[in-house]
């Protein structure tokens, strides 16, 4: 791994956007502070929460106010995780950016390896890696960690390498275990694409960014994890599925895809082919969950009624 001396240590923009973090913001917020690489800034982007998690972020800002920033939304509003990114983008100072979820951390060396790694590959946009689906913070023997994002052989198909456009767009629409997460990313092709769409509000957010980048520039893929992704059952992931949300999202992202490329005026055989599959597929899968919610109901109601007749 490149080790790079400090005075060609960039300034990275690292983004906490939470909404009622209170539990775990200061981990995510202390895993910044650890972190080996000493070039950085950290913004708390505070997106209208309202238990005890903007005192605790406020305080840190208090305590480190050259490194740490809080951010709000004019009169506190909640307008989802997009807009906090966004937020978090335009007061960014820094050649690189970074997203840290509020409930999530990093190893210390993160920042250190990926910064050397982009100033290593200067045509690269974003890095992205594997993620950590953190499931044994709990102390749960049961509850094992697995790796996300690395494929059924522990690495990515296009690991330690960089990938020209628009190859990795087309793996991250067929197989949604490839997600763009712990990554970073240049702060100028952030600005270009026009950071992220307010319409996402709470999944997808940082899919349809890549989109817009893997669409347009090489990207850099790394075997190594360095972000670990707290499973809890308040996570945005784990409430959309618990909701019977998650098909339908799904949905909502690979039609924003489609028309985003339609904009674009893409003509690239192998990104249509792709996302042709992934929307077959993606409308499978919400066809059966419906089917599998309504049946409940169904047999239920007939049971009912057939116990009903026979009394």
């Amino acid at each position: 791994m490149a080790t790079l001396s400090p005075p060609h240590s960039p300034l990275v923009s690292c983004i906490i956007i939470f909404l009622n973090e209170a539990q775990f913001l200061e981990a995510a917020i202390e895993s910044v502070m650890e972190q080996t690489y000493p070039n950085w800034e950290l913004l708390l982007v505070d997106d209208g929460s309202t238990d005890a998690s903007p005192e605790l972020a406020q305080r840190y800002a208090a305590q480190y106010p050259d490194q740490i920033r809080y951010l709000t939304h004019p009169q506190r509003q909640n307008l989802g995780m997009s807009a906090s990114r966004n937020l978090g983008i335009q007061q960014a100072r820094g050649k690189y950016i970074s997203y840290l979820d509020g409930d999530d951390v990093w190893v210390p060396h993160k920042l250190a390896d990926q910064v050397g790694l982009l100033e290593q590959y200067p045509e690269a946009a974003l890095l992205d890696c594997p993620l950590l689906a953190w499931h044994s913070w709990t102390g749960n023997p049961e509850d094992q960690d697995l790796l996300y994002g690395a494929g059924d052989s522990g690495q990515h198909p296009y690991g330690d390498r960089l990938v020209p456009p628009p190859r990795l767009l087309c793996l991250f629409l067929e197989d949604e275990q490839f997600v763009p997460s712990g990554g970073l990313i240049r702060r100028d092709v952030l600005l270009e694409v026009g950071g992220g769409e307010t319409d996402f509000r709470d999944s997808y957010e940082d899919a349809v960014v890549w989109v817009k980048v893997c669409l347009n520039w090489p990207v850099y893929i790394a075997n190594q994890c360095w972000y670990w992704y707290r499973i809890h059952p308040n996570s945005c992931e784990r409430t959309a599925y618990q909701r019977g949300l998650a098909e339908s999202k799904r949905l909502k992202y690979l039609r924003w895809v489609a028309q985003y490329l339609r904009r674009q005026a893409v003509q690239e055989a192998d990104v249509w082919r792709s996302l042709r599959f992934a929307l077959w597929r993606a409308r499978w899968i919400w066809f059966k969950a419906q089917i599998k919610r309504q049946l409940p109901r169904t047999w239920g109601g007939a049971y009912s009624r057939a116990a009903h007749e026979d009394g």
